[in-house]
């Protein structure tokens, strides 16, 4: 039987090989037809016992390997089998190859394994499920190529994660073969599937094979196998949950002289640092083959920390099989080693420290080990670990199952004296992958039925012993084909299959059977005395809501599983649960089969409060001049015992604190629900009230006075608002328009009722616009003021030489002058005679009389006009100056 690695390794050997195990015992499983039997995988399940994948060899007329049973065993905690199930698949499939394989237990407690079948015609990496105690699931083949097997048949791997699995193998063409690497989930369906391919430093493809996959604690993929059948090289690729490589290293034996690294298992260090081991196949200058285990330990980021060869002889063959962590996080490794003086064959298992140094190291002589890579190596609920793979015993392929404590003893291990860990010199490359998508799926038929071993059990059967009864009890084993001796752990007896105990304590055998082959069954018992019972009381809501009575419940740790009797204080009997209407001190008597009696107490206080009141406190402030309420209502109830209450608000809101920002709403009302489903209700409503306005002012605006003859009066607060005005000619609007004389008041009120008044007298003058303004001073001759080139100083000096140059009213637009009637304008000497008249408010005097230039002097002038009604007179001096 020959399981492929690569194509190395097919020209220097063949392997086979078998699995791992679990607690202080080491049995071997013979098939009641006598066939051969090799132990794929094995894992531990979550309640203690564990899985086997295995198949059943046979040789055909050419002496090839060959499989048609598919063999899934359950085995209990100490080693009997729990149930076995045999699985052949359709006849096109060809059977089984006997290829590395894994077996694992998804999130749902359902059972997922990997096999390989030797169809070559069809997909033949297999998936299948069953239910967690052996009931038939699904079963599905893939591939990466359409329709045809893909790759290689040397390994195909699970890893369970999240609800759904990932899956590995050698996929693609044969010629061009890469890794498939794809997520399913529980149901066999791809979520995501694809081929990476391992580049050279040309970017040309290496050949991998694959040994190892696992998900790990940091939401990581770790791979491990090796890649190049031309200069073989280990390496760990590390990879995230869509399958993209985050980095990759390959490793070489740098002090070989040719040295193949191959890496069988891997493991991730609590510190993201990686521990990888194998079988180093090195060829000397004479060109003769050795085959040594070896061991790299990384960094963070895959560079070599340390290496070691795993060496007992230099003639033996070693191999590091599988790798993993005890409870403490040291690491374990389990191999197997040709011993080439005595032509034994062994597996062992040691112990080191993350810095490489021993900590113990075991061997398991009793049954012949094998160099095939299969099996597994896991750390066990119970702080040891198991090995379980195949051993060869009686000239016939098993499982084994060897369970170690946590110093490595099975009952049936020698010490290791020899130095095996010997310091050697790794070198680590950068592994480019390249990817792409592939893959498709289809079911599979298959057929099941039981599976038997021919396995002998040793079972020491006991039962308690009340507190004060006297231990006299006998353990007594059942004929045992082929058992030669008895070795209890009083050290008396020794040979006899019974053993008469009077004391408490932990008594173990030893049965030896068939003399020579050096195979023994172990059990061990624990002759113990029931503890004294305890109890406590526990109240609970029970019917309290419909019938407002509380439940009161004894709780038992036993003493003896068995209740004889129970009492209450209200004189009730025979029942763990009693109902009670008031508060008070309760006792519950319990008493045993042992006659242990057991007393509880309680008071119990209050009893639970139904809703019948809820209430709203508010921290709520109203702006009364921008009409605004805000702030924080929190409603409770007035319930109690009854676990958290529930709120609803007329808003809609549904939780204890509302936040308001209206003043529009002012009553909210929120319900109340107590654990019960009763309810009480209760409302807010915000008062609109607080400091507001506090003064107001009426400004005159004269600005339409001379478009429309009347003027506005302003009502302006001491803070802008939302208010409400009333003027004493009734107007509600902020200003009113004026044409007449008179007092004028208004009244301003905010939203909370705040109100300020201010009055204000309007006379004929605020009626009316500004009374006309006349110059002082005019040049009838010009400035004579001259700016000397330039369009500005051009433009400027025709300014100075004809603005002010006439005399008569200022004409801005104040004075409203086109709304003048009765314009009269009179201009006399300083000796009182007229000099200038005009009626026309447009004609000034231009420094002439009677077409002759007045002389420069001082000139009294006269206005009268009417506007709006208001007769207007102003008088005033001018200066005539001329240059």
């Amino acid at each position: 039987m020959h399981i492929r690695i690569s194509a190395v390794l097919l020209s220097v050997f063949a392997i086979l090989q078998l699995g791992t195990a679990q607690q202080k015992f080491h049995r071997t499983y013979p098939s009641v037809n006598s066939k051969d039997i090799l132990c794929i995988s094995s894992t531990q399940m979550k309640d203690g016992n564990y899985l086997a994948l295995e198949l059943e060899i046979e040789r055909d007329a050419n002496n090839e390997v060959f499989s048609d049973t598919l063999i899934i065993t359950s085995y209990k905690p100490k080693g009997d089998i729990n149930w076995t199930k045999a699985i052949g698949v359709e006849m096109s499939l060809n059977g089984y190859e006997p290829a590395l394989g894994s077996i694992v237990q998804g999130d749902n407690d359902s059972i997922y394994y990997s096999i390989i079948t030797k169809s070559l015609t069809s997909p033949n990496k297999v998936i299948g499920a069953m239910g967690k105690g052996g009931a038939d699931g699904w079963m599905k083949s893939y591939s990466s190529v359409s329709n045809i097997a893909d790759g290689t048949a040397e390994s195909h791997l699970l890893a369970n994660y999240n609800k759904s699995i990932f899956n590995t193998y050698i996929g693609g063409t044969s010629t061009e073969n890469d890794l498939a690497l794809s997520r399913k989930n529980y149901a066999g369906k791809n979520i995501w599937s694809k081929l990476l391919a391992a580049k050279d430093d040309n970017g040309d493809d290496l050949s991998e094979s694959i040994t190892h996959l696992s998900f790990e604690a940091d939401s990581t993929l770790l791979l491990s196998g090796i890649v190049d059948s031309n200069n073989v090289a280990s390496f760990i690729t590390i990879a995230d949950t869509l399958g993209n490589v985050k980095w990759s290293k390959k490793y070489s034996d740098l002090e070989a002289l040719i040295g193949f690294p191959i890496a069988y298992d891997a493991v991730r260090m609590p510190d993201s640092t990686y521990i990888i081991g194998g079988l180093s196949v090195e060829l000397d200058a004479t060109f003769n083959f050795s085959f040594k285990g070896f061991l790299i330990k990384t960094t963070k980021n895959g560079d070599v920390d340390w290496g070691k060869k795993v060496i007992f002889n230099d003639d033996d063959i070693t191999t590091v099989k599988h790798i993993a962590l005890d409870k403490d996080k040291n690491i374990l490794v389990a191999g197997f080693n040709f011993d080439a003086a005595t032509q034994e064959a062994y597996n062992f298992v040691t112990k080191i420290r993350s810095n490489g140094t021993v900590i113990w190291k075991k061997k398991y002589p009793r049954v012949g080990g094998t160099l095939d890579f299969t099996g597994a190596l896991f750390s066990t609920k119970d702080g040891g670990s198991a090995f379980i793979n195949s051993v060869i015993e009686d000239s016939k392929v098993r499982p084994s199952f060897i369970k170690l404590d946590n110093d490595g003893s099975s009952s049936c291990e020698e010490n290791i004296e020899e130095n095996i860990l010997i310091d050697n010199s790794y070198g680590a490359d950068t592994l480019v992958w390249t990817s792409r998508s592939a893959g498709e799926e289809k079911a599979v038929t298959f057929a099941s039925k039981p599976y038997a071993y021919d396995v002998a059990v040793v079972t020491l059967e006991v039962r308690p012993f009340c507190p004060n009864e006297p231990i006299d009890w006998t353990f007594r084993i059942p004929p045992i084909k082929g058992a030669t001796d008895y070795q209890w752990s009083t050290g008396t007896n020794r040979g006899v299959d019974s053993l008469r105990v009077f004391e408490e304590g932990e008594y173990s055998v030893t049965v030896t059977i068939n003399e020579g082959v050096c195979f023994m069954l172990c059990d061990t018992s624990k002759l113990a005395r029931y503890d004294k019972p305890q109890a406590q009381l526990k109240l609970a809501i029970g019917n309290f809501c419909s019938n407002n009575k509380m439940r009161l419940d004894a709780g038992y740790i036993p003493g003896h599983p068995q209740i004889k009797s129970i009492t209450w204080s209200t004189d009730e009997t025979g029942v763990q649960s009693i109902e009670i209407a008031q508060a008070g001190t309760y006792k519950v008597t319990i008493v045993d089969q042992c006659d242990e009696s057991v007393t509880a107490e309680i008071a119990t206080g209050a009893f639970p409060k139904k809703i019948t009141t809820a209430t709203i406190s508010s921290e709520v402030a109203v702006d009364c001049y921008q009409g605004q309420a805000t702030g924080i209502l929190t409603a409770s109830g007035n319930t109690s015992g009854l676990g958290v209450e529930k709120y609803k608000w007329s808003t809609g809101a549904e939780t204890q604190n509302i936040n308001i920002n209206d003043i529009a709403t002012t009553t909210y009302t929120v319900t109340v629900t107590d654990g019960c489903g009763g309810t009480a209700s209760s409302s807010f409503t915000s008062k609109i009230e607080g400091p507001g306005v506090k003064s107001v002012s009426i400004v005159l605006d004269k600005s339409r006075l001379c478009a429309e003859n009347l003027v506005k009066l302003n009502a302006v607060t001491d803070k802008n608002g939302r208010f409400k005005y009333v003027w004493s000619q009734s107007a509600v609007t902020p200003d009113i328009s004026v044409k007449d004389p008179g007092t004028y008041s208004v009244t301003v009120t905010d939203v909370c009722g705040n109100t300020a008044t201010a009055t204000k007298a309007i006379s004929e003058d605020d009626l009316s616009p500004q009374t006309l303004k006349y110059a002082h001073v005019f040049f009838p001759d010009g400035t004579d003021y001259r700016f000397e080139g330039g369009s500005l100083q051009d433009t400027m000096a025709y300014k100075a030489l004809s603005l002010n140059r006439t005399f008569g009213p200022i004409n801005t637009a104040e004075y409203c002058i086109d709304d003048i009637q009765n314009y009269e304008f009179y201009i006399f000497n300083r000796w009182g005679q007229k000099v200038f008249e005009s009626n026309n408010i447009k004609e000034e005097w231009d420094g002439m009389i009677k077409d002759q230039k007045a002389q420069g002097d001082t000139y009294v002038w006269v206005a009268k006009y009417t506007i709006f009604g208001f007769t207007k007179t102003v008088k005033g001096d001018v200066t005539m100056i001329r240059l």
